[in-house]
């Protein structure tokens, strides 16, 4: 009975983590083929390290923007959000 639940234990905490990292690794290989956002959408662009960007922090905030625009499954996430946020209200 005890090795049943640490089977268990063991594989929600696998699933969990391959939940988590999926978007990561959909960010870098491109492994399902997803369709664009449509409307208006800014798209940014990998910000070039340099000393005086680093020391400026700018090179922080644009990575920021780049990262938070360009994760994994985005569009399929801003879609999901979108229709939950129709249907409910």
């Amino acid at each position: 009975m005890k090795a049943n639940i640490n089977i268990l234990k063991n594989g929600l905490l696998v699933l969990i983590f391959a939940v988590l990292f999926f978007p990561l690794i959909q960010s870098q290989l491109k492994l399902i083929k997803i369709w664009p956002l449509h409307g208006d959408i800014v798209i940014s662009e990998n910000p070039v390290l340099s000393i005086d960007s680093w020391l400026q922090s700018t090179y922080q905030e644009k990575k920021e923007i780049y990262e938070n625009s360009n994760f994994g499954f985005r569009e399929v996430f801003v879609k999901l959000h979108n229709q939950i946020k129709f249907s409910l209200f």
